[in-house]
C-alpha cells in the first residue's frame, strides 16, 4: 500500500482559533481520520503532519486542547506537528511581507527534511496569502497553495494593498511555471479572482470550504441549558433576538448591523439585539472598529442593544441556536466565501431568518427569497429586508425557504467529501 504524506500548514487552526482560516483548519484535522478512511479504501495510506507558529498563552485565541488534538491526530497517522518561530510581536500588524519571507524559508527547511524514502509522495497545503510562497522542490512533492483571502476582495486601509497583489502575482506565477505546484480554490468566486491574477485554469484545483459535519452536531446543547448561558451573559430571554458576529474587521459589516438594530430595536419593543465583535488579534485595527460600534452604541444607549468586544468564539454557537433568536445580520461590504452563514445555517435552529449581503461571493450560492435573504450592505436595504420577513412573507414561506438553505449547505459543506476529491486527484 502506497504512502501519501500530507503535509497541512497553517497559521491558525491547529493550536489556536480565531478566524475563519482556523476553523477551517481546525475542521480539517477532525475530519482527517474520514478522510483517511476513505484513502485507505482506495488502497492508499495517509500520512499527516502539521506545521505553525509558535505561541504563548498570552497570544489571543491559543488552545492547547486544540494543539493536542492536532498532535494527537498527526501522531495517530505516523506525523508530528510542527513549529515555526513566530517573530511577530502581540501587537505587530499581520501583513509584515518580510516576515512572510523568513516563515516560507523555514517552513520550506522542516518540510525538505521531514520528507521520507518511504513516502510515494507528499502533498504540502500551504493555507492563506501568508503562506502563497511556501513551495518545496523536492521530488515527489505537490505544492497547493490555498487562498482564504485576496487583495481584490480584501482590499483594507491598514494594508499596504500593492505590495500585497505583488506577492500574491508572485505567488501566481510561480505555480504557473512549476509542474508540481497547485492552487485550490474555495468558491467559484475565488475562482474568479485567481483567473483575473493570472494563473492558468489547469493550476486550479476545488477545496471548497466546509466544516467536519460530525463535529458541529457535538456543538449542539439543549435549550434549558442554551437559556442558561445566555441569560449569564446578560442576554434577556423575554425578548427576540436580532444577532450579528464576526471578527472586527473594518470590511465585516458589523457597524452596518449596529446601525439596523438601532432602527429595528427602537420601532420593535419586543426585539433586543445582540452584537459581537471579536477581538481576533492585539492589533490596532481591532481598537478602531470596536470604538466605532462603541461611538454608535453611545448614541443610542438607551436602547435594548448588547454588544460583546472581548474574544468570543463559543457564544455565537449558543445565540445561533437560541430558538427566540429570529435574526442573523451577515453585512460584509466584501469578502471572498465567508463561513458565518453556512454554519449558521448547519447548527442554527429551524426557524433562523439568515440576511447576507448581496455581494459577489453570494452570486452563485444564494438566491433571495428561494434559498436563503440577501440584501445591499447598507441599513436601509437591511432594515426593509427584515421588515419584509416580519410581516411580508409567510411563515410557511419562510419554513420553505430555511429548510432549502439547510440542505443545501449540508450537502455542499461536508469538509471531508470536499478534500477527498482533490487530495485523491493529486494522490494520482
Amino acid at each position: 500500500m502506497k504512502t501519501i504524506h500530507i503535509i497541512y500548514v497553517s497559521e491558525d487552526g491547529l493550536i489556536s482559533l480565531r478566524c475563519g482560516v482556523g476553523t477551517i483548519a481546525l475542521h480539517f484535522i477532525s475530519a482527517f481520520p474520514a478522510i483517511a478512511k476513505k484513502f485507505k479504501a482506495e488502497g492508499i495510506r495517509l500520512k499527516l503532519s502539521a506545521i505553525t507558529l509558535t505561541s504563548n498563552e498570552s497570544s489571543v485565541g491559543v488552545d492547547r486542547k486544540i494543539e493536542k488534538k492536532t498532535k494527537e491526530t498527526c501522531n495517530k497517522f505516523n506525523g508530528d506537528l510542527y513549529f515555526i518561530k513566530s517573530k511577530r510581536k502581540p501587537f505587530d500588524e499581520y501583513f509584515n511581507f518580510r516576515l512572510w519571507e523568513v516563515y516560507t524559508s523555514e517552513i520550506n527547511s522542516i518540510i525538505t527534511k521531514m520528507i521520507s524514502s518511504n513516502d510515494y509522495k507528499a502533498i504540502v497545503i500551504a493555507n492563506d496569502t501568508i503562506f502563497a510562497k511556501v513551495t518545496v522542490k523536492e521530488r515527489g512533492v505537490i505544492n497547493v497553495w490555498i487562498p482564504h483571502s485576496l487583495a481584490e476582495a480584501h482590499s483594507q486601509s491598514y494594508v499596504d494593498n500593492e505590495k500585497r497583489v505583488a506577492w500574491e502575482r508572485e505567488a501566481v506565477n510561480y505555480k504557473n511555471s512549476d509542474k508540481n505546484s497547485y492552487i485550490g480554490y474555495i468558491s467559484p468566486y475565488a475562482k474568479k479572482l485567481l483567473i483575473k491574477l493570472g494563473i492558468s485554469n489547469s493550476k486550479l484545483i476545488p477545496f471548497y470550504n466546509g466544516f467536519h459535519l460530525s463535529l458541529l452536531k457535538k456543538l449542539r446543547k439543549p435549550q434549558s441549558l442554551i437559556k442558561g448561558m445566555i441569560e449569564n451573559r446578560g442576554i434577556p430571554l423575554d425578548k427576540k433576538i436580532i444577532f450579528s458576529f464576526g471578527r472586527a474587521d473594518e470590511y465585516k459589516g458589523l457597524d452596518i448591523a449596529l446601525r439596523v438594530m438601532v432602527k429595528i430595536v427602537r420601532k420593535y419593543k419586543d426585539y433586543h439585539g445582540v452584537l459581537i465583535a471579536s477581538a481576533f488579534s492585539k492589533e490596532e485595527i481591532v481598537r478602531r472598529v470596536q470604538d466605532k460600534l462603541k461611538r454608535i452604541l453611545e448614541k443610542n444607549r438607551k436602547l435594548p442593544i448588547t454588544l460583546f468586544l472581548g474574544y468570543e468564539f463559543i457564544l455565537p454557537k449558543y445565540i445561533l441556536q437560541y430558538a427566540n433568536t429570529k435574526f442573523l445580520l451577515h453585512l460584509p461590504t466584501k469578502d471572498f466565501c465567508p463561513l458565518v452563514p453556512f454554519e449558521a445555517a448547519i447548527i442554527g435552529h429551524k426557524k433562523l431568518n439568515i440576511i447576507n449581503s448581496d455581494i459577489e461571493c453570494f452570486e452563485e450560492m444564494i438566491e433571495d427569497n428561494r434559498n436563503g435573504f440577501l440584501c445591499r450592505p447598507e441599513v436601509g436595504s437591511a432594515v426593509r429586508k427584515v421588515e419584509e420577513i416580519i410581516s411580508k412573507i409567510p411563515e410557511e414561506k419562510l419554513n420553505e425557504i430555511i429548510l432549502k438553505e439547510k440542505r443545501q449547505t449540508l450537502t455542499q459543506r461536508d469538509l471531508a467529501a470536499n478534500y477527498f476529491t482533490p487530495l485523491y486527484f493529486l494522490s494520482e
